[in-house]
């Protein structure tokens, strides 16, 4: 078990200039330069955000997949590969909800590793249809993720993923309270956060990982694991929290 008093998250002097050179390297070949994103996006409301989102993705017209292609993007297939790590068996009999499914990239590799019950959760509407495409969801959940219930049972999932929606304008840490009361005791979240946005986004800085292990203490959840990805973007490391929910919903 990662020792979760351990500070690994923010980036070192090295790694920040590794990823601006990168970006630097890509941004000309990106649609959308994620650094000049990401001051905007610190400005707008969630649905200002979905939005955008909602443009770039373009009902799978739009430049979105061939951008995170082009930066790198290897979070859907590292959230994957955590929760098959933890998953080893009977992945076609778990439930899991992808959080910030958008168009699918991560519902993809998680059929890929052999879970085949995977619901979709997004408030991006332009983002169902090249999500049904993939042929990866069972459900789509066409909403936002916050402490407000969803049309979800207590104790519906044996899992949760979420990549890449812990950034500006996104998720709120007070979502966690929903993702516990919907996981069967004993189920997994795996959840990623790039360490730019935890150390730029007002939302998460010195709040996000405080916000876990108060959870932790208070039993409603057990952190598992804590690592950094190094490449989770071309030059730009990511933490992976994995979580095992303790309270039933």
């Amino acid at each position: 078990m990662t020792d979760p008093t351990r500070d690994n998250t923010r980036l070192t002097e090295e790694e920040r200039k590794r990823v601006f050179e990168g970006f630097n390297a890509k941004r000309n070949n990106a649609t959308h330069d994620l650094w000049e994103a990401q001051k905007y996006r610190s400005t707008l409301n969630s649905k200002q955000t979905t939005g955008l989102f909602d443009e770039w993705v373009g009902a799978g017209s739009g430049p979105y997949e061939n951008d995170v292609k082009t930066l790198g993007y290897q979070g859907p297939q590292l959230t994957a590969q955590y929760l098959a790590k933890y998953i080893p068996k009977n992945r076609d009999q778990s439930k899991v909800l992808d959080v910030g499914a958008g168009s699918g990239l991560s519902g993809t590799e998680l059929k890929r590793v052999g879970f085949t019950n995977v619901d979709w959760l997004d408030p991006s509407e332009n983002s169902i249809p090249p999500a049904k495409k993939t042929n990866a969801y069972s459900r789509f959940i066409n909403e936002y993720l916050t402490a407000k219930p969803l049309d979800v049972a207590p104790d519906t999932y044996d899992a949760i993923t979420c990549v890449g929606a812990f950034f500006e304008g996104c998720l709120p840490i007070e979502c966690f309270t929903e993702m516990i009361r919907i996981v069967k005791p004993g189920g997994y979240i795996v959840m990623s956060i790039s360490c730019t946005s935890l150390e730029t986004c007002k939302e998460y800085n010195g709040r996000l990982e405080p916000r876990i292990l108060e959870l932790a203490e208070a039993k409603e959840w057990e952190l598992v694991e804590k690592t950094k990805e190094p490449e989770y973007l071309i030059n730009v490391p990511a933490i992976f929290f994995v979580l095992r929910v303790l309270r039933s919903g």
